[in-house]
């Protein structure tokens, strides 16, 4: 089992990469900081692709493809809700603590009371609080898919093929009808992201039935389940992502799902993502997603002090990725590891499940 969960993996070093490289290129190439060369092309292909977003939908897809399969025979409730509250909050924690000195100091960013108590939760979108980071949006929706498995688990579901299909085609309505309103009322803002990546991590669970489990009739719907996914997407990210006020261009959108699915397929087929450097980075996946962004907030602060201003770009973007995996290294080795001992050790020494 673990040969066979090792390109799963990988996947995780391999998505986190990418939101990393999403993010510091935009701010690293940004028009203030560089123009020309580099900064041109960086902006050319933001425009077609969005290598953050393939990243977040790689994490939901294995996200599907292993919280459904985390609950244990004995206390199973129990086991998976200390699991992953002592997987999930300890780390994310810290980075909120940390963001709160770092981002007012190195970025001139200050928050309210009332988004800070908010963002302890990590529900904070409930409340129509603002995130402290950026990154914190996905974890949101991880918690709806937890509780959705929680309430399925509960009703007597055990997560079989026919139900992963009505779920996953129940959420892909939804998100046409949301990307609807969108289209028709832009200022509803109708949250389209959270059916569309309940929707991927549901079909990341059936992949799981058909490539784990030999499912036949998994084996013979994903393929047509997945089709139709990627037909709707275009018309999806049209919908809600076209209009004025967009963060990211709607084919940039829609490219990064197409190459989040492809990255999920390749792991799922094949080993070719497997190597030392992606699954370490897998690893510490987790706090690296977490702390990439106050990393990248320093190191744009102190690069242009350090070397002349046309060079400050390619320093911060060397300092980020090496400072991001310094210090997701000790969070993983100091944070993460003890918390998920004491969640095994709270949880009657079940093993938990594996990291998002």
């Amino acid at each position: 089992m673990k040969h066979r969960l090792e390109p799963i993996d990988a996947l995780r070093g391999v998505a986190a990469m990418l939101v990393l490289c999403q993010h510091v290129g935009e701010l690293a190439f940004a028009p203030s900081r560089m123009t020309g060369g580099a900064a041109d092309w960086w902006n050319a292909v933001a425009q077609i692709l969005s290598p953050g977003k393939a990243g977040v939908i790689a994490f939901f897809a294995i996200s599907g493809f292993v919280i459904p399969f985390s609950f244990r025979p004995v206390r199973p409730l129990s086991t998976f809700l200390i699991s992953r509250f002592f997987r999930l909050y300890p780390a994310y924690w810290l980075s909120l603590a940390c963001a709160l000195v770092i981002l007012p100091v190195f970025a001139d960013f200050h928050f309210s009371l009332g988004q800070v108590v908010a963002n302890i939760t990590m529900i904070q979108t409930a409340f129509r609080q603002p995130d402290v980071l950026g990154v914190y949006w996905t974890l949101f929706i991880e918690l709806i898919f937890y509780g959705v498995c929680f309430g399925a688990y509960c009703a007597g579901q055990r997560f079989g093929t026919r139900y992963l299909l009505a779920a996953s085609a129940a959420f892909l309505v939804a998100a046409i009808g949301m990307a609807t309103v969108r289209w028709f009322h832009p200022a509803t803002a109708a949250p389209v992201a959270i059916p569309l990546g309940l929707v991927v991590m549901h079909l990341g669970a059936l992949s799981r039935r058909a490539f784990l489990d030999a499912d036949r009739l998994a084996r013979r719907t994903l393929p047509i389940a997945l089709a139709l996914l990627c037909v709707a997407v275009p018309p999806i990210c049209f919908l809600a992502y076209s209009g004025a006020g967009a963060q990211e261009p709607w084919l940039a959108v829609m490219n990064g799902y197409y190459l989040g699915f492809l990255l999920f397929a390749a792991a799922l087929g094949s080993r070719a993502l497997v190597n030392r450097t992606t699954l370490y980075l897998g690893k510490i996946s987790y706090s690296l997603y977490l702390f990439h962004p106050l990393c990248m907030t320093v190191a744009l602060f102190f690069a242009p002090k350090l070397v002349p201003w046309d060079a400050a770009p390619w320093l911060a973007i060397g300092l980020t990725v090496v400072a991001s995996v310094a210090v997701s290294a000790l969070t993983f080795r100091w944070i993460e590891q003890p918390s998920i001992a004491a969640g095994r050790a709270l949880s009657g020494g079940a093993k938990p499940a594996a990291a998002i």
